[in-house]
């Protein structure tokens, strides 16, 4: 049987219903609800953007729930400016949340009329934004917004977007993924056979996972090798953008 991750925004995206209002006390009891529920992942709040969720996260901080494990919201770093520098990323990594949701631009009309950067900025913005917060040993979920839009007029960019979080959430770390989009996406594809940072497989072929799995355990100095795949494609991007 699939298993079906659950996560719920009812206490950031759901709050901002007109007519809704959430004391600190009230995003408590409703996180020990979903909790109960056995919901998987709740996100609580963007701790950078107002008091209330600020000491919401300080509620929980060091606490560990039954089932669900608390994601803290943001978008990326602003623009021309470290993450070390920029006062939401800095709120977000010492909010005590291990899961950080970041929020990216994926389609360019808003990329140029909404944050005014470049297209490239951008993509330094989104792989800057995670790579950071994995460095932190945080786990990341990446909302592409508004790809669909993205999708239809530049689907390139939108693609490239993706690219840039999935490089900078994997690069170093070996992966395996299960579905049946293998040998259709090719920024994965790339990933996996021209770099081999990972492994996708159908479905269909349980034992040929179960094959890499033991190939990595078994690999000696596994860590190593990865990082020197992650150096690989550093070096081969940064190559490929100077010529």
């Amino acid at each position: 049987m699939s298993r079906i991750i659950i996560y719920d925004t009812t206490l950031r995206d759901g709050s901002r219903t007109e007519g809704v209002s959430c004391s600190v006390n009230d995003k408590i009891k409703n996180t020990e609800k979903l909790d109960d529920l056995g919901v998987h992942y709740i996100e609580g709040g963007w701790p950078g953007s107002n008091p209330k969720d600020k000491e919401y996260y300080k509620h929980f901080k060091n606490k560990k729930l039954k089932n669900a494990v608390i994601t803290a919201f943001s978008m990326t770093r602003r623009a021309n400016i470290t993450c070390a520098k920029d006062k939401n990323i800095q709120e977000l990594l010492h909010s005590g949340a291990g899961t950080i949701t970041i929020v990216g631009k994926s389609w360019d009309l808003h990329v140029k009329d909404v944050l005014r950067v470049s297209l490239d900025e951008n993509l330094r913005m989104i792989s800057d934004t995670v790579s950071y917060f994995k460095k932190h040993k945080k786990e990341v979920i990446y909302d592409a917004e508004h790809f669909f839009d993205g999708f239809k007029t530049n689907p390139d960019y939108a693609l490239r977007c993706l690219t840039m979080a999935a490089e900078a959430g994997v690069l170093g770390t070996p992966f395996i993924r299960i579905n049946d989009f293998v040998g259709r996406l090719g920024y994965l594809n790339e990933l996996e056979n021209k770099y081999q940072l990972g492994f996708g497989i159908k479905p269909d072929n349980i034992d040929l996972m179960f094959n890499h799995l033991n190939m990595l355990l078994l690999l000696p100095n596994c860590k190593e090798e990865w990082e020197k795949k992650k150096d690989n494609i550093f070096f081969s991007r940064r190559r490929r953008h100077t010529r």
